[in-house]
């Protein structure tokens, strides 16, 4: 049993030590707390999956969820000696159009066209009916120029890549010519080219066949995969997008091997052979960006 002094110098002191020896005790304890702790997340971290925020999880968004939506749905196959998933036709598609991507907001509502809503809901009918979709619109605030066109980042270093290499590599000048274009633009567009049809004809279909024949060329506004600014069109050493394109030596590049050298800088064909009906006639010299990693075969190993 402890005896206090009874000199108050000496009292003091004791109560001093006291409480000395109280906080090492205390300190101690918090270390060990400290301690276990960190085992315990140690330990867990190895076999829980991480944690996102709802913040940390958009930014993560892409690359991982369409992973999982890919696995899912069986996009594609692994083939032991390819690096990269082989696709059909139609699985290129599908597999586009499964990629949600971040910085891009739905659109929802069909943009008006004519002004005249009968004959608006006509024309959309009649791009729909030929494979076309309503997509996104990009952020324009991220959007960056590159080569008088703007593209969304991880879509304008790519290209700047895949040119690079295709000078190295094949010696041929892939072209930029067309990247982010805005439905308001696509509105523009679309609108000069039926300028001269009487908008209430439309809604008879009576002009259907020519409204068909435009079509082929041109979307109607809010279904482009140019509004969300990863998708390119490209030329080969000229601006010139016709179907010469598919006869080019930069489209012979990029198509080989189930579009090998297209996938190693993250870009899909947006009209491959046998994807069936997507809309415009097909364009061999449009790409999707939608990254290297998801079309790695080793990820779904």
């Amino acid at each position: 049993m402890l005896q206090i002094p009874r000199r108050k110098g000496a009292r003091r002191l004791f109560y001093l030590g006291v409480v000395l020896v109280l906080l090492v005790i205390i300190g101690g304890l918090g270390f060990a707390v400290y301690g276990i702790g960190n085992v315990i997340k140690n330990t867990g971290s190895t076999s829980q999956p991480e944690r996102f925020t709802e913040k940390e999880r958009g930014k993560q968004k892409g690359g991982e969820d369409l992973l999982e939506i890919a696995t899912d749905m069986f996009i594609g196959s692994v083939v032991p000696d390819k690096k990269y998933i082989q696709f059909t036709g139609s699985e290129f598609r599908d597999f586009y159009d499964a990629y949600e991507y971040p910085f891009v907001q739905p659109i929802n509502e069909h943009p008006e066209l004519t002004g005249n809503t009968a004959a608006d809901l006509h024309i959309q009918n009649l791009a729909e009916n030929r494979g076309y979709k309503l997509r996104g619109e990009a952020d324009t605030d991220r959007l960056r120029q590159v080569l008088g066109q703007q593209l969304q980042p991880e879509s304008r270093e790519a290209f700047l890549t895949l040119q690079e290499t295709a000078k190295d590599e094949i010696e041929l000048d892939i072209i930029l010519v067309s990247g982010y274009r805005s439905v308001a633009r696509q509105r523009e567009i679309f609108v000069g080219s039926i300028d001269e049809l009487d908008v209430e004809e439309i809604t008879t279909g009576m002009h259907d066949e020519s409204i068909d024949a435009i079509l082929e060329t041109r979307s109607v506004p809010g279904y482009s995969k140019h509004h969300t600014g990863y998708t390119i069109d490209v030329g080969c050493g000229n601006y010139i997008l016709d179907e010469s394109v598919a006869e080019s030596g930069c489209f012979k590049w990029l198509s080989a091997n189930n579009y090998e050298n297209a996938k190693r800088f993250g870009f899909l064909p947006s009209y491959p052979e046998g994807a069936g009906k997507q809309g415009p006639y097909p364009e061999p010299w449009e790409y999707v960006w939608v990254g290297e990693d998801v079309v790695l075969a080793s990820q779904y190993q």
